[in-house]
């Protein structure tokens, strides 16, 4: 867990430590495929929803448009102050691998007043396995109107993977955010997603995934990147 002012949201930018993923092979396995997608939760839709597995298969990306978004501030319902959004995966799973989840990367809208928090959440947990992975961050204003991409590690000293032998896994990531004036009453502060433009085909609408969308402009955006890692059984 995690805790920022500006200055120290802004000075925790950075890549992932070599370090870290010296760690683990750099590419996942042949057989690897994701098969299904199904989302559901306040912040997402399947029309709303793109979701893209990049060609090493050691990283999944979620965008979504204009449904994730949350504000608060004087007269904002209490009900618009947070939203969330599960991800439901269906893989095919190669004999003799397990995969965990390394860290998350944000990308999205901020804006705070001074003293205005914003939390943000993402859990992932697998079909059949009691346990889940967590990481949270708390940001407290001011922040400045733009976009900003920061960057969540998961606890190591507890990995939380997939089932071993088996040659289909089912894993779910679960995410949330939310806003609070609760320490500056009269301030308000917006986070997430507004609206996307693009080319080329959108996203399925049952699985939610686009294969060949290119994304114009990315203003306003909110797009998590889990990166994986990949353990011999």
């Amino acid at each position: 867990m995690f805790y920022f002012s500006a200055s120290a949201f802004l000075a925790s930018i950075v890549a992932l430590p070599a370090v870290v993923l010296a760690q683990w092979p750099n590419m996942g396995p042949t057989g690897f495929n994701i098969t299904r997608v199904d989302v559901a939760g306040n912040g997402c839709t399947p029309e709303s929803t793109s979701y893209v597995m990049n060609a090493d298969k050691n990283a999944i990306t979620a965008v979504f448009s204009n449904g994730y978004w949350v504000e608060t501030g004087l007269g904002i319902a209490l009900n618009q102050t947070r939203r969330g959004c599960r991800l439901t995966l269906n893989t095919e799973m190669p004999h003799g691998w397990r995969f965990g989840l390394l860290s998350v990367d944000y990308t999205t809208y901020y804006r705070l007043d001074a003293k205005i928090t914003a939390d943000q959440q993402a859990t992932y947990y697998f079909k059949g396995v009691l346990e889940q992975g967590t990481t949270r961050s708390t940001f407290i204003g001011p922040m400045a109107p733009r976009e900003y991409t920061f960057h969540d590690q998961y606890d190591f000293g507890f990995p939380i993977e997939s089932p071993c032998n088996t040659t289909s896994v089912v894993w779910y990531m679960q995410s949330d955010i939310r806003v609070g004036n609760a320490r500056n009453a009269e301030g308000t502060g917006r986070i997430g997603s507004d609206t996307w433009s693009g080319v080329g085909q959108p996203p399925d609408t049952q699985t939610g995934i686009s294969k060949h969308y290119r994304i114009v402009s990315l203003a306003q955006l909110y797009s998590q990147t889990y990166n994986l890692y990949w353990v011999k059984c």
